[in-house]
């Protein structure tokens, strides 16, 4: 069941103000400000970015291919594995954002509009009326 013009604005509203501010800030804080640099005292700088890319795109598998129902968890091998190799590619290019800038701030804005654009996507073109 669609929720109602009105319950659809506040889920709208809800959802793009947690996509467009608070993912991209916690998120680059903690992937690209603290897991990249803790992994770079280890590995290079191309394997820190590809082991933290790896993980981004595995903790973004509960958004497209885990499915919870009644029979419990299930995998969409499939297009979960499209969402990790996605997600995989859209790490990488805010880390390199990251390195460019010497700053979070170049991928925060930049993840901040990625999660916009794939909201609208979402709820302009998937959510669409009839």
């Amino acid at each position: 069941m669609m929720p109602s013009g009105r319950e659809m604005k506040a889920l709208i509203y809800c959802e793009i103000r947690c996509a467009r501010l608070l993912s991209p800030l916690g998120e680059e804080i903690f992937f690209r400000g603290f897991l990249q640099r803790a992994l770079e005292m280890r590995f290079s700088a191309r394997q820190s970015t590809h082991i933290e890319a790896a993980l981004f795109g595995l903790v973004h598998l509960c958004h497209h291919g885990l499915v919870a129902s009644a029979a419990g968890l299930s995998l969409r091998a499939g297009s979960g594995a499209m969402w990790v190799a996605l997600m995989f590619c859209t790490a990488w290019m805010f880390a390199w954002l990251r390195k460019r800038g010497d700053s979070l701030v170049p991928a925060i804005v930049s993840h901040a509009a990625f999660n916009a654009t794939m909201n609208v996507f979402i709820f302009a073109v998937l959510w669409a009326p009839g």
